[in-house]
C-alpha cells in the first residue's frame, strides 16, 4: 500500500489500483490476455468504426503494392497467346476485401484482360480506391458491403457471374464463425470452374507472435485484437482447407507460404501465411 511520501517520490499514486479502476469500465488491463465477453461483443460490433479509423489514419500508406501476386497465382496473368485480330475475351475478377486497391490496380495494370469488382467493409477504403487516379468504371468498380451478409451483396455481382476471385488477408479480419458464410457468398457469384485464389495469416506466424508478446486481447484460439481494435486470426493449414472444401469448394492446392524477416535483432522472425486455390465444381 502507498503512503503519501511514497506517492510524493514520484510513484503515481493509482498505480497499483488501475486493474481494478479499469474493470468498472469494462476494460481489461494489460496484464490480462483474454478479452472478456463484453469486449469481444463489442469487437465485432464496432469492427466496422475500428476500419474506418485505420483506413482513415493510414490512408494508401499502409499497405504496398502487391506485385507478387501473378507469382504466386499464374492463373491472374495475361493470356500468353492472343489472336492478333481480336482482343482476349474479358475475365471478370471480385477482389474481396480490397482495401484501397493494393491488389486491384497492379493487376489491372498487368493483364489488360480483366475487370475487377471490388468489395470491402469500409466505406473510407472504399472512398480511397474511387478516388484513385486509376479508378475507371469501364475496368473496375467498387462497394461497400459486409461479405459475410448475402443482402449486402452489389446487385452487379450476379449469381454465377465471376471467373476469378481474390481474397488476401481478409478471411482473417472476420469472426471465424462468420467465415463460412463469406465463402457460401463467394460461391454464389463464380461461375461453375470458377477460382477463388487465397493468402492469409498462418498459425505461429511473426505477427502472431508479436500480438502476444504485446498482450494484446485474446477473443478466442488464433483469433486476437490489435491495439487498434482491428482483429486477425491465424489459420492452422488443414483447417482452412476444410473450410474451403465445407463450403463445396474443390481444394486443388492448400499450402503454407514462408517468408524469412530477415537476421536483424528487431526483424528476425518467419513470417508463416496459407496459400491456397480453391475451385467452385463445373457442375
Amino acid at each position: 500500500q502507498l503512503d503519501a511520501t511514497t506517492a510524493g517520490a514520484g510513484v503515481p499514486y493509482k498505480h497499483p489500483y488501475l486493474p481494478y479502476t479499469l474493470g468498472f469500465l469494462n476494460y481489461v488491463p494489460s496484464t490480462q490476455l483474454e478479452a472478456s465477453e463484453f469486449q469481444k461483443d463489442a469487437y465485432e460490433r464496432h469492427a466496422n468504426k475500428y476500419w474506418n479509423e485505420f483506413y482513415c489514419k493510414n490512408s494508401r500508406n499502409f499497405f504496398k503494392d502487391r506485385h507478387w501476386l501473378t507469382r504466386e497465382f499464374p492463373a491472374l496473368k495475361p493470356p500468353t497467346h492472343t489472336n492478333a485480330t481480336s482482343p482476349p475475351p474479358t475475365v471478370i475478377a471480385l477482389e474481396v476485401g480490397c482495401g484501397v486497391g493494393n491488389t486491384i490496380f497492379p493487376l489491372l495494370r498487368e493483364n489488360p484482360s480483366l475487370f475487377y469488382y471490388g468489395l470491402d467493409f469500409s466505406k473510407e477504403a472504399i472512398r480511397l480506391v474511387k478516388d484513385h487516379t486509376e479508378y475507371d468504371e469501364s475496368r473496375v468498380k467498387a462497394f461497400v458491403c459486409d461479405i459475410t451478409d448475402a443482402d449486402a451483396w452489389p446487385a452487379d455481382i450476379e449469381p454465377n457471374s465471376v471467373d476469378i476471385a481474390t481474397l488476401i488477408f481478409v478471411l482473417s479480419a472476420i469472426s471465424p464463425e462468420k467465415m463460412k458464410d463469406a465463402i457460401a457468398n463467394l460461391f454464389r457469384v463464380l461461375k461453375p470452374g470458377g477460382l477463388a485464389l487465397f493468402r492469409d495469416y498462418a498459425e505461429d506466424d511473426l505477427a502472431q507472435q508479436r500480438l502476444a508478446k504485446k498482450q494484446s486481447k485474446k477473443i478466442g484460439h488464433n483469433f486476437m485484437a490489435r491495439g487498434d481494435g482491428t482483429r486477425a486470426y491465424y489459420f492452422p493449414l488443414e483447417e482452412a482447407a476444410h473450410l474451403w472444401a465445407a463450403g463445396g469448394f474443390l481444394v486443388e492446392d492448400n499450402k503454407l507460404a514462408l517468408k524469412d524477416e530477415g537476421n536483424t535483432a528487431f526483424k528476425h522472425g518467419e513470417r508463416r501465411f496459407v496459400q491456397g486455390r480453391y475451385r467452385k465444381p463445373r457442375r
